[in-house]
C-alpha cells in the first residue's frame, strides 16, 4: 500500500518536468532550426509519457501497428508462473531421487509417484500436446506397470511380502511364481497387462480377494493414468 501511494505522489511531477522539458527543448531546437531533434524529443517525451501512464491504456496506437499491450503483458505473466511450477516441480522430483539415491531402497515408490504426478500435473497446466506428453510419461507407465507386477507377485503364495521368498512354499507354488516373474521383460520394462495377469492367475486359480482388486487398480491406470485407490496404492506399492 506505501509504495503504490508514492507511486502515485511522484508520478504528477514526473510528468510535470516532462512537460516541461518537451516544451523547453522543442523551443530550443525550433529556434537552432532543428526540426529533426525537435521531432525526436517531442517523440521521445511522447513515449515517457506513455509509459508512466501504461495502466491507464488499454491499447497502443502508432504507425498503424496495434499492440494490446496489458493483454500481451498479462498472458506473458501468466506463461512465466506456468514455466515456475513446471521447473520447480521437476527440480523437486529430480533433487527428491537424488537426495534419496544413497539410501537403501531410495525413496519410496508412493513417495515418487506422488512426485510425478505433480510433474504430469504442470505439464498439463503449461499445455503440453496429448503426444508430447506420451513421451514424457512413456517410460514412467511402464515403470508403473512393473509397481502394479510386483505388487500381485508379493501377494502370490511364493512370496511373504516383496522382498521375502516364502520358504514354506510348495514346489507348484515356487514353479508358478518363476513363470510369473518370466511375464516381465525388465531389459525393455515391459511388463504384462492387467488383463494377461489376469487371466494367467484365473488359469491357476489364483486370484485372491486382494490380488483381485490390484488388477483391477492396474486396468483402471491403464486406460486413464490415474490410481482408482490412492490410499490402496500407497500400502500394496511400499510393501
Amino acid at each position: 500500500m506505501g509504495q503504490e501511494t508514492v507511486r502515485r505522489t511522484r508520478v504528477p511531477w514526473a510528468l510535470l518536468l516532462g512537460c516541461i522539458l518537451t516544451i523547453g527543448l522543442a523551443i530550443f531546437f525550433g529556434i537552432r532550426r532543428q526540426p529533426t531533434e525537435m521531432g525526436l524529443i517531442i517523440g521521445a517525451c511522447a513515449v515517457c509519457y506513455f509509459f508512466l501512464n501504461i495502466e491507464k491504456f488499454a491499447k497502443f496506437k502508432a504507425a498503424g501497428i496495434e499492440a494490446e499491450l496489458r493483454t500481451a503483458v498479462d498472458e506473458a505473466n501468466a506463461t512465466i508462473e506456468q514455466l515456475r511450477a513446471v521447473a520447480t516441480s521437476i527440480a523437486k522430483s529430480s533433487l527428491s531421487t537424488s537426495i534419496a539415491a544413497p539410501f537403501w531402497g531410495g525413496l519410496p515408490t508412493s513417495k515418487r509417484v506422488v512426485l510425478d504426478y505433480s510433474t504430469i500435473q504442470a505439464l498439463k497446466e503449461i499445455g503440453v500436446s496429448s503426444s508430447q506428453l506420451d513421451d514424457a510419461c512413456d517410460l514412467w507407465r511402464r515403470g508403473m506397470g512393473i509397481v502394479f507386477h510386483n505388487a500381485v507377485r508379493s501377494r502370490m503364495p511364493h512370496q511373504v511380502n516383496g522382498h521375502t521368498v516364502n520358504l514354506d512354499a510348495t514346489a507348484e507354488q515356487k514353479e508358478t511364481g518363476k513363470e510369473f516373474e518370466g511375464l516381465m521383460e525388465f531389459k525393455s520394462w515391459t511388463s504384462p497387462s492387467s488383463t494377461a495377469i489376469h487371466d494367467f492367475l484365473l488359469a491357476r486359480s489364483m486370484i485372491t480377494p486382494e490380488i483381485e482388486e490390484i488388477i483391477k487398480d492396474y486396468a483402471h491406470f491403464e486406460q486413464t493414468s490415474e490410481l482408482r485407490r490412492p490410499e490402496a496404492f500407497v500400502a500394496f506399492s511400499d510393501s
